[in-house]
């Protein structure tokens, strides 16, 4: 018999594994463009690093089941910065900066943090609608 449990939890969570190769992809190519852009004219670029990092970290730490396969996962996202910053050097108008590549890793440590948490986190069934069960239920 199928039961519905009292509570969900976001470990393995299906949509933010589905998340997680979009975020790659959307925080690169923004981060690829040539020109600085807005973080970088408002004085926010450093903050915007550590965000987007955050998120490409604790997407993994969240969706992956198990959770020893979500770490590694989150820790590449630190290589994925570094070499993000390498490749900046070959756009016009951007350059290569050791400062975001440690906001980059400042960001998946706190995504990391951010994810254990999340996993801990239950999600009350009333909470959540009749059409995402599936998508909560492993």
């Amino acid at each position: 018999m199928n039961r519905i449990p009292n509570a969900f939890s976001l470990a393995g969570n299906r949509i933010a594994l589905a998340l997680w190769p979009v975020a790659i992809f959307c925080i690169t190519a923004l981060a690829l463009q040539p020109g600085g852009g807005p973080p970088e004219e408002f004085g926010i670029d450093k903050g915007a690093h550590a965000i987007a990092f955050l998120v490409l970290a604790s997407l993994p730490v969240v969706s992956f089941h198990p959770l020893w396969l979500g770490i590694p996962a989150a820790l590449s996202m630190v290589l994925h910065g570094i070499l993000i910053e390498i490749l900046q050097s070959f756009v016009p108008g951007r350059t290569a900066s050791a400062e975001d590549a440690l906001a980059d890793a400042v960001g998946v440590a706190l995504g990391i943090a951010v994810g254990l948490a999340a996993r801990k986190l239950p999600i009350p069934v009333s909470r959540v609608p009749r059409w995402a069960v599936p998508l909560l239920a492993r």
